[in-house]
């Protein structure tokens, strides 16, 4: 399936500040009195979740209750021989918790780039430390926000991730890039700072859609889905370090990356209008049905293996009065594109269209031309 990205103007976000405070887990720090703020944007678009969990549209975080990202935080020093990018976070042998921002909550308002507003929050404020002190910051983020985050304490070893039950109830799991070794106002830093981090946030789940029709037209016919179901899906995965500490190949990209094999298989109810066939029968059409916000599943990055991932389907063809039922369970591996089948990676858009029941037999008609006309000609006297 081709990727597209879709770039859109950043949406900013620049965190309230409030009474200046210590940074009591990081003593003998000097806090300057400038606070730390954020900005973000998603450089693919997303749609709309009817889910709270997952509500991001367009290229921007949302507002209100469910516009919220946790954010960790690490200090760096300019005199140490173990920077934050080969220490603490990626690679080390005893990987540190980041003692500076460790799971905040923050708040997205909506503010356009470049404004202030103080819907965006997140408390306490935490303040850049002093212009030329040897210590700067290091930071990372994901959406949406949970106390009990996915990235647990920030110390990473691997970290395993589990999607929910119900396509309804999956969240748009997604992680920032790194924006590493930042120092406010320092003289001496080529990553001196203006206050606001930058964080591009990237989707690390695979959006499946599925989309079901008929070929059948006879208004005699009546073709209905009454079930639908994933078999052998993977729903969980381990999330490892894609970060190479310096690497030009971290531009643009999360720290993150998956494992080369998920695990748990387990069953998944395809919906449709947010509603299970079996429950509401879906009578078929020769237009594709509709994929619901709350119908698209964001599943964790997997291979489609032969005879491993599969949907049955159950439908009735009614004709006359008379209703027969049909099973069949599908590879998901035989259905291709281009001839090529589909694995499900990170940030990738997967839809499958699933033509059902009675193949009707139709006829074209041509009539084949005369041929090239023959001329005769006779003279009479």
């Amino acid at each position: 399936m081709k990727k597209v990205m879709i770039l859109a103007a950043a949406a900013a976000l620049v965190l309230a500040g409030c009474s200046k405070n210590e940074i009591t887990e990081n003593p003998g720090r000097v806090p300057e009195s400038i606070p730390i703020g954020f900005s973000n944007y998603v450089p693919r678009s997303t749609d709309t979740k009817a889910n709270s969990n997952y509500v991001a549209e367009g290229s921007a975080l949302p507002t209100g209750t469910n516009g919220h990202f946790g954010v960790y935080a690490w200090a760096v020093s300019t005199t140490s021989t173990t920077p934050w990018t080969a220490g603490p976070f990626f690679g080390a042998s005893t990987p540190g918790v980041p003692g500076f921002m460790s799971n905040v909550d923050v708040t997205f308002g909506g503010n356009e780039a470049g404004t202030e507003g103080t819907a965006n929050t997140y408390s306490p404020t935490r303040y850049w430390p002093a212009g030329d002190t040897p210590d700067g910051l290091s930071f990372i983020a994901y959406y949406p926000y949970n106390a009990t985050s996915p990235l647990g304490n920030g110390s990473f070893g691997a970290k395993t991730f589990t999607v929910a039950a119900a396509a309804a109830d999956q969240i748009d799991f997604m992680v920032s890039n790194v924006v590493a070794d930042q120092w406010y106002g320092h003289t001496n830093s080529s990553n001196s700072h203006a206050g606001t981090v930058d964080l591009t946030f990237h989707h690390l789940l695979t959006k499946v859609r599925f989309y079901f029709v008929t070929d059948n037209s006879d208004e005699n016919t009546t073709v209905t889905l009454t079930n639908a179901r994933l078999q052998g899906i993977y729903k969980t995965n381990t999330l490892t370090t894609g970060y190479t500490a310096g690497a030009s190949a971290n531009s643009g990209t999360t720290a993150l990356d998956w494992s080369s094999s998920a695990s748990d298989a387990d069953s998944f109810d395809v919906t449709i209008n947010g509603t299970t066939p079996s429950s509401s029968n879906v009578v078929l059409s020769t237009t594709a049905t509709a994929c619901a916000n709350g119908d698209v599943f964001l599943m964790v990055p997997q291979t489609i293996a032969a005879s491993q991932q599969k949907i049955t389907l159950t439908w009735t063809v009614t004709t006359s009065d008379v209703t027969t039922t049909n099973v069949k369970t599908i590879d998901l591996y035989d259905i291709t594109a281009g001839g090529t089948h589909i694995d499900w990676e990170k940030n990738k858009q997967v839809s499958y269209t699933i033509t059902i029941g009675p193949k009707p037999i139709r006829f074209t008609a041509t009539v084949d031309g005369w041929d090239t006309e023959t001329t005769g000609s006779l003279t009479v006297n």
